[in-house]
């Protein structure tokens, strides 16, 4: 695909979006439900199971409690029955008699007396070993206790004391067996119920290894289920690990929990009961209840967003018909649009926001048709002015060009001539500054009619912008009557012109080129502005013949105004320093030079680059440069030579730029120095063609303390009622006046009277240009106060002022 060519996007309509969009939101929310309602679920199960391990340790609690008050209360009632009788040996004796009736009916496993010195003295049914109950005895202090003892078998203990007349005989134990308090549970909870003993001594072996406990079992099944899951927890928990929560075991394919109970009753061992229940069917009942809850969820939201989707439709199909109308509308088809969105309006008690569309559009439609009706109207009228002049009537440069391009066209080679003329105003903008634009604008018209009627029907006239005209002239057979014409305009445009009450005369600078070929439109405009640019260089009022070296030499000025600027960038500027001597010859001070040292021409001369940075407006920059470097070089010789003064030249422009004084301070300010040693040179016409501004701009460059000195004195035409008005110190005689001294009687007579002149004004003269001896001594005859020149010296690199103020000093 080539650079810059968008691809086209993908398309999918607003349906499809919908849909796409109501699937997503169904399939979050119902995963976002079901994960709640599992979470729920979950922790409602888990709260079930932690209520269900209470209730089973609160209902083996309640059969212990029952049948330890049971036994108690049998064995407490035995005692009572043998108060009488209340000797070991008698109730040894009454207790063997009521041994069978107890144990037929209380299902007792053994009884027991046992002396205070904790002995056995007489003992029915089976107890097994009584000496690890003696602690248990001895804890007791004479009070009835319940414990659990499992030796080869677990039963439930009663001690009862055995009191006759506040005499303290023994006990009466009585043992019932543990496999009635698992017969009870299991017909309570449904659970089937073992003990798990701690194997009090190394010697006995273990059942469970792993937790080096004996294991009970009081289960009646005949698969007993609670040894092997008991072994499979053994395996996979310690023995703490188990106590401390309720476990969970897949165990033959189902899933048990099989917690640990404790019981208060085993004070004197560590008894556990193990009891065993099946969680799949509650895990199962999770499943169902999730499942269920989803089913109904899923269901509510699939019928909610077909509900939801069921509405939307209608109005989607609207908005899409809508949405196919806008392309109508770019395409100008705003009746079809129209017709297309009556077709889906529809009447409802309700307005919605399509309804709003729908009216919306449609409006919009009636002002696009309108405002595409003003905007052709409006394009036929700005085709037609884009191609003149609005404030001469006259062709623009498009239409100048589009004329010029279709002469050039039809141009048969070798036939005709087709002339291109490209005339500037001359000083067009002091008129425009001193009159104002108003004025200005005024001028132009009236010159544009002139032009108008020197050409009469011959060509085409246009403005291309400002003081700039150019006149297009087909079929001239020869080149001398497109020379008549341009002579023909001058003299048109240098009659008078009234403009506000005041009578002005202008002239004009011409170019004209002309040819028989098929040329580059643009060539000959660049041509003809060549040739205008040389009549002007050449004082204007005048026309000029485009010939081939205009173009090179301007290649030259372009090509020398990148080195001038190069040269600003690397430094390439030196400040040269000129002696101006006393007529004694002792060195007065030095007037600044400029030099370019040119990094294949050598040490170039002022003449042959400050006319290109005069004509380039660079001029400013090489005066501050110039201006900078004097004061850098008065502050070297300070120190040594405090009477040496630096004259500096300042151009027109610059010294009527308002930035010029306060560059002027910023120097000072940086190289303190006493202002007065400091001299700025203007020229004589500088000083007359902007005297108010001249006068403005001395008087803030006195205040400074600078000195103001007049170049080139002579050359002008100085009024002596201005002259002696100007607060100037120095008058400098140009050297016209003195290079043909004393050859030239005249040149003689000036300058005498001008050193005479310049004497009663008390102005410094200096005279420029001495080369000989008998200029030198005409100047001091008359009393002229400085010189410079080669006669004393050429201009010196700065660096050297120091070295020849030494060497003047040393020879002295």
């Amino acid at each position: 695909m080539s650079e810059g060519i968008e691809a086209p996007k993908r398309f999918l309509s607003l349906h499809w979006k919908l849909l796409i969009t109501l699937t997503l939101l169904a399939i979050t929310t119902i995963a976002a439900l079901a994960w709640h309602n599992y979470q729920h679920a979950s922790q409602y199960f888990s709260e079930q199971s932690t209520a269900r391990h209470q209730q089973i340790q609160f209902s083996l609690e309640d059969i212990l409690t029952t049948e330890q008050r049971a036994l108690s209360k049998l064995a407490h009632t035995l005692v009572l029955t043998q108060k009488s009788n209340l000797t070991l040996s008698g109730l040894n004796g009454s207790l063997e008699a009521l041994w069978p009736t107890l144990h037929e009916q209380w299902q007792l496993t053994g009884m027991a007396l046992v002396d205070r010195q904790l002995q056995v003295s007489g003992q029915q049914g089976q107890l097994g070993n009584t000496e690890p109950l003696i602690p248990w005895l001895n804890n007791l202090k004479q009070t009835i206790g319940n414990t659990l003892l499992c030796q080869k078998q677990c039963m439930h203990l009663v001690a009862a004391p055995l009191l006759s007349k506040q005499k303290f005989l023994g006990y009466l134990l009585l043992g019932a067996p543990l496999e009635l308090t698992g017969n009870r549970f299991f017909k309570q909870t449904n659970l089937p119920l073992s003990i798990v003993q701690l194997t009090p001594s190394p010697y006995e072996k273990p059942d469970i290894e792993e937790w080096q406990a004996q294991f009970f079992s009081f289960e009646t099944t005949p698969q007993p289920l609670l040894r092997p899951l008991l072994a499979e927890l053994a395996l996979n928990y310690s023995l703490h690990q188990a106590t401390q929560a309720d476990r969970q075991l897949n165990f033959g394919g189902n899933r048990w929990s099989v917690p640990l109970l404790t019981s208060e009753l085993a004070a004197n061992q560590t008894l556990y009961f193990a009891t065993a229940y099946n969680l799949d069917k509650q895990q199962q009942d999770l499943s169902l209840y999730i499942k269920r809850q989803i089913t109904i969820l899923a269901s509510c939201i699939i019928i909610g967003l077909l509900l939801l989707w069921w509405i939307s439709w209608r109005n989607v199909s609207r908005l899409n018909t809508l949405t196919s109308t806008f392309p109508m509308l770019g395409q100008r088809l705003f009746q079809e649009a129209r017709e297309k969105i009556d077709g889906i309006r529809k009447s409802a008690f309700f307005r919605d926001e399509i309804d709003v569309l729908d009216d919306a559009t449609t409006t919009l439609s009636y002002q696009l048709e309108s405002l595409e009706k003003a905007v052709n109207t409006r394009t036929r009228e700005m085709e037609r002015l884009s191609l003149l002049d609005s404030l001469t009537g006259l062709a623009n440069r498009h239409l100048f060009l589009y004329e010029l391009q279709n002469e050039l066209q039809r141009l048969k080679p070798g036939s005709q001539y087709l002339c291109v003329i490209m005339l500037d105003l001359d000083n067009f903008k002091r008129i425009n500054d001193s009159l104002g634009h108003q004025q200005g604008d005024f001028l132009l018209s009236h010159i544009a009619k002139r032009l108008k009627q020197a050409l009469s029907q011959l060509g085409l006239v246009a403005r291309l912008g400002g003081d700039e005209f150019a006149i297009l002239i087909p079929n001239i057979r020869q080149q001398a009557k497109a020379e008549l014409i341009c002579k023909k305009i001058l003299e048109f445009v240098r009659k008078p012109i009234t403009v506000n009450k005041r009578e002005l005369v202008t002239s004009c600078s011409i170019g004209l080129v002309t040819t028989q070929q098929n040329t580059a439109e643009d060539d000959l405009i660049k041509h003809a502005e060549l040739a205008m640019y040389r009549a002007k260089s050449l004082g204007g009022n005048n026309y000029q013949i485009f010939q081939r070296n205009m173009a090179t030499e301007a290649s030259e000025t372009l090509s020398l105004e990148g080195e001038i600027r190069r040269a600003f960038e690397e430094q390439e500027y030196t400040l040269y320093l000129q002696p101006k001597v006393d007529m004694e010859g002792h060195i007065q001070g030095f007037e600044s030079l400029i030099r370019w040292d040119h990094p294949e021409r050598g040490i170039l001369p002022p003449n042959e680059f400050i006319p290109a940075m005069e004509s380039l407006g660079m001029i400013e920059a090489m005066d501050n440069f110039v201006l900078e470097a004097s004061c850098r070089q008065l502050k070297v010789l300070e120190k040594l030579y405090q009477d040496v003064t630096i004259a500096v030249n300042i151009s027109s422009t610059h010294f009527t730029d308002r930035n010029f004084i306060s560059y002027l301070k910023s120097c000072l300010d940086r190289y303190p120095i006493d202002p007065s040693r400091l001299e700025l040179e203007i020229t004589e016409t500088l000083l007359m063609e902007n005297m108010s501004i001249g006068l403005e701009v001395i008087e803030q460059i006195k205040e400074l303390g600078v000195r103001i000195a007049i170049d080139d004195f002579g050359t002008g035409y100085s009024s002596l009622s201005y002259l002696k008005k100007l607060p100037v110190d120095t008058l400098k005689i140009d050297r016209e006046f003195i290079k043909d001294i004393p050859d030239s009687e005249s040149d003689m007579q000036i300058s005498s009277v001008i050193i005479f002149l310049a004497k009663q004004l008390n102005f410094k003269v200096v005279a420029e240009g001495v080369e000989t001896s008998e200029q030198l001594v005409f100047l001091k005859a008359n009393q002229c106060d400085l010189a410079q020149g080669f006669y004393f010296s050429k201009p010196i690199p700065a660096h050297q002022a120091l070295l020849l103020l030494e060497s003047e000093r040393l020879h002295q």
